[in-house]
């Protein structure tokens, strides 16, 4: 059994897999119609060993967050978490602009 990672610093890793299964997800349409999230959060889990269901989700609706609050679109269903922690958001919006989601 893995351990968890429940404690542990998200790893640069683990946010660009998040940030790229968002970027996959807004590429699909996931901004303008509902689609299934569980292939995406499989990905994430499968990316992010030690990592549970909770946590992918939860850091998707950070990057939800985020979007918001550069005026973009988020993925429906997905409602924003605020709680990212100042030394994370640069972090994340670094990846999120080599993606071009901002």
């Amino acid at each position: 059994m893995m351990a968890s990672k429940h404690d542990e610093p998200w790893t640069d890793e683990e946010l660009e897999c998040c940030v790229e299964i968002y970027a996959d997800m807004v590429a699909r349409g996931g901004t303008k119609k509902n689609i299934s999230k569980d292939v995406f959060i499989a990905r994430g889990l499968k990316a992010a060993p030690g990592r549970n269901r909770t946590a992918i989700v939860y850091r998707m609706q950070n990057i939800s967050h985020l979007m918001q609050e550069h005026g973009r679109p988020i993925i429906m269903g997905w409602v924003t978490k605020p709680n990212i922690g100042s030394a994370m958001v640069p972090r994340i919006e670094a990846l999120m602009k080599k993606h071009d989601l901002i």
